[in-house]
């Protein structure tokens, strides 16, 4: 509900792109399976549609837009998924066309110790350490070092990707 397309072209100008990366169940689940995270963000991935987004200020809350943008989020809330309404070129699913440029970070193991490794279930493949009941503590120690490295890889690439005076909101 956070995306806002560009209204110029020009990336000079500062915009403020705001993600949702604090997956906690993610990081749980990456914890109990051994599994490596990838750090990975697309710049212009925000430009590409349109979408109808909740009131902001109190000067939108009368928009049909707001409106129609508040009752997706409330029936995101109630089923526990992202619903939303979004349109491109010509108010259809047609995506507007800007250039994308998709940059990965160094790999994020849950755990970190001497012996990171163990065999996974069929045995024949290494694997991260897995932790059958992580704690909060740990599931919030990897949500810091995933937030910290996209945030390190935003700030890495912005000028090359074309956006050098935006800024990354991570919530």
């Amino acid at each position: 509900f956070l995306s806002h397309r560009r209204q110029t072209s020009d990336n000079s100008l500062p915009q403020i792109q705001t993600i949702k990366a604090k997956r906690w169940g993610l990081m749980k689940l990456a914890l109990q399976t051994g599994a490596v995270i990838y750090p990975a963000y697309t710049f212009g991935a925000t430009d590409m549609l349109d979408q109808l987004t909740p009131a902001v200020t109190n000067n939108e809350k009368n928009s049909s837009k707001s409106i129609i943008g508040s009752i997706m989020e409330y029936l995101s809330r109630k089923i526990k998924g992202g619903l939303t309404l979004y349109y491109g070129k010509y108010y259809l699913p047609i995506p507007h066309n800007p250039q994308l440029s998709m940059v990965l970070g160094n790999p994020i193991y849950p755990v970190l110790d001497d012996d990171t490794t163990e065999l996974n279930i069929c045995g024949d493949k290494r694997t991260c350490k897995r932790i059958a009941n992580p704690t909060d503590e740990q599931v919030e120690e990897l949500m810091e070092r995933y937030v910290n490295a996209l945030q390190s890889l935003f700030e890495q690439y912005k000028i090359e990707a074309g956006y050098p005076n935006d800024m990354l909101h991570i919530i």
